[in-house]
């Protein structure tokens, strides 16, 4: 039931209906004769889009978030007993499976470096966890598109574990643990995206993790100010990653996921 929840969530926070709730709100003002409060959202509904589109002012809102756990390097990472890499960078379901062929979606940085970790500590085991962000799971899995991506790539499968069930980073956290058994005193590594890692990290916390050394990538900001530009593609899916991290968050804290 949380997951289905929180999908129909996702879908009610998309950005691009904020300006059509202010333009229903002021439709049902103006039923009720409260004119001023009317226009005002009629204004707000124009200049949202405007300022959603503003770099410097979306960007605002989720470098706090990216600016979390601090940039590191893998010369910097020291020994590593095991790597957890999280699902969200391939595009799994029907798509694949009907063109049989794997593909990277946004995020394709946490596939990337899962390999040059992988390759950097060889006797380190490396985890990729995820089974689909889909609330009717069909095709092929995130596994099933990160084991036909190592076998392009010419990788030796069998270096790579898989935990397959998980359907959110609460999961992720706890079906993570059962399966890898970390030992007090192991260096475990946490990839994934800048933007996701404050509630990944408390999710892995709650779920029983000892200290985790966190390796976040896939920026998406300036690590303190952005350029100004007028772009609303950029713009929006500033906004939508924020709000998706800060009101999941928010949903983790209630439900005592975190």
């Amino acid at each position: 039931m949380f997951f289905i929840l929180t999908k129909i969530v996702g879908l009610l926070i998309e950005p691009i209906l904020h300006s059509l709730y202010l333009v229903s709100g002021a439709v049902i003002l103006r039923l009720f004769r409260r004119h001023q409060l009317a226009s005002l959202c009629l204004y707000a509904s124009v200049l949202l889009p405007v300022l959603y589109s503003i770099t410097p002012i979306s960007a605002a809102f989720l470098r706090p978030l990216e600016n979390h756990a601090p940039q590191i390097s893998s010369a910097q990472l020291g020994p590593v007993d095991g790597i957890i890499v999280l699902g969200g960078h391939t595009k799994s379901g029907l798509l694949p499976q009907e063109r049989a062929q794997a593909q990277v979606g946004s995020s394709a940085e946490r596939f990337i470096t899962a390999l040059a970790l992988a390759d950097r500590y060889p006797n380190a085991d490396v985890w990729f966890t995820g089974l689909s962000g889909a609330i009717q799971h069909k095709g092929w899995s995130e596994g099933d598109s990160i084991r036909a991506l190592l076998g392009e790539l010419g990788k030796d499968i069998t270096r790579f574990q898989f935990e397959e069930m998980s359907r959110n980073t609460a999961q992720n956290g706890s079906m993570m643990y059962a399966a890898a058994q970390p030992s007090f005193g192991q260096r475990w590594v946490l990839v994934t995206s800048a933007s996701h890692m404050r509630r990944a990290s408390a999710s892995f916390a709650k779920a029983g993790w000892p200290e985790l050394i966190l390796y976040p990538v896939d920026y998406q900001t300036r690590p303190t100010k952005e350029i100004f530009r007028f772009m609303p593609s950029k713009g929006f899916g500033l906004i939508r990653t924020a709000l998706h991290e800060y009101i999941g968050m928010a949903g983790y804290w209630l439900t005592g996921k975190v």
